[in-house]
């Protein structure tokens, strides 16, 4: 919506009250309010406290929420990463034409443009850890 936050009829999903995260009870938890990771989380915060510039975006909605957050990463200076196969959208032709240069070369939009578009297993972060 033009000048305002986007707003839904349907009923918020509830959230846990605390997700199960891999690494314990003292990772961060955000719940993003907006469309992107970044707008109303302290997300930016968070990583510059722990010198993070690389990041690794996913999800279910390329065209919202992935765009969204590799956008807004990097214009603020983060190296992206979208990981290609751990994304998904409900129009599968907008998220084959976000990931997939082939599809429109001549496109500002696609994600290939300001991030590293790359599957799960070429991810060195995503990858077990040796020993």
């Amino acid at each position: 919506m033009p000048g305002g936050a986007a707003s839904s009829s349907r009923p918020a999903r509830p959230r846990p009250e605390r997700p199960v995260t891999r690494d314990g009870p003292d990772e961060p938890v955000l719940t993003e309010r907006t469309i992107g990771a970044f707008a109303t989380t302290n997300l930016h915060e968070l990583l510059q406290a722990s010198a993070i510039r690389r990041i690794v975006v996913a999800g279910v909605a390329t065209s919202g929420t992935v765009l969204s957050t590799t956008r807004w990463a990097f214009d603020i200076g983060y190296e992206v990463t979208v990981c290609a196969d751990a994304c998904g959208d409900p129009d599968p032709q907008a998220h084959t034409a976000l990931l997939n240069e082939s599809v429109y070369p001549q496109s500002w939009l696609g994600l290939w443009r300001i991030a590293h578009v790359l599957h799960s297993a070429q991810i060195p972060e995503l990858q077990p850890a040796a020993g």
